[in-house]
């Protein structure tokens, strides 16, 4: 594993932009990725250099990027929970900044983290929006064949756990183009009985932006995110 440059903005209501820049992201690992210092004087947090704006921001479009395999990227509330799914692109094969689902404020202590494999890296990260405005990520890396349970990139819990009540409303979802994916081309959300109730095509991001679709997958406790891969 190397590290790449990963870099970015978030656009806010009132027009102000967050530029956002690492150059030494690991492949591999999730990390933070806070304002580009070529532009902002000094490395702050996404919602520390949003105070900035001089009245409420309100995040109303973004793009991740960096080298290799864009996986996932997100703001980290305060609580430790994801406030925000950013989409995602491979450094220069992006369109964008993309319109998010459901705005929202960011306030000091918010912080920008994001995900970045090699070129060949299996990770499957599914990313979704719900009829609530809430934000979630889930994730597997598939080891062969076989189908692999998707789960959440911070607790760990299924997307039944997650979201259960809810509507996935926008979701889409990163995956290297050498999966072998056989489920649907994406992922299948499966109900308590294993039926599929949703799906989401998946997008190599090494090849275009990674960006939102809608949807409408109701959520319940049992639920789980899969994807089903070859050999």
């Amino acid at each position: 594993m190397a590290d790449v440059d990963a870099s970015g903005v978030i656009i806010g209501k009132n027009g102000f932009v967050i530029p956002l820049l690492r150059t030494d992201l690991a492949e591999g690992t999730e990390e933070a990725v806070s304002t580009d210092v070529n532009y902002t004087v000094s490395s702050q947090s996404a919602g520390q250099y949003a105070t900035q704006s001089g009245r409420g921001f309100m995040a109303v479009q973004s793009m991740m990027t960096a080298e290799n395999q864009a996986t996932y990227a997100y703001v980290l509330g305060l609580g430790g929970q994801i406030k925000l799914a950013l989409p995602v692109a491979k450094t220069s094969v992006a369109n964008g900044p993309e319109a998010l689902p459901y705005p929202k404020s960011l306030v000091s202590g918010d912080t920008v983290r994001m995900m970045s494999n090699t070129a060949t890296d299996r990770q499957v990260a599914l990313t979704v929006a719900t009829n609530r405005g809430v934000y979630a990520i889930f994730q597997n890396t598939p080891t062969g064949a076989g189908e692999f349970e998707l789960t959440h990139a911070i607790t760990g819990q299924s997307i039944g756990q997650s979201l259960d009540g809810q509507r996935i409303t926008h979701a889409f979802v990163s995956a290297d183009g050498q999966n072998n994916i056989i489920s649907g081309g994406g992922i299948y959300v499966l109900n308590g009985s294993g039926s599929v109730i949703g799906a989401a095509s998946a997008m190599d991001s090494q090849l275009g932006a990674v960006s939102w679709s809608r949807v409408s997958i109701p959520i319940g406790l049992s639920f789980q995110a899969v994807v089903r891969c070859d050999a």
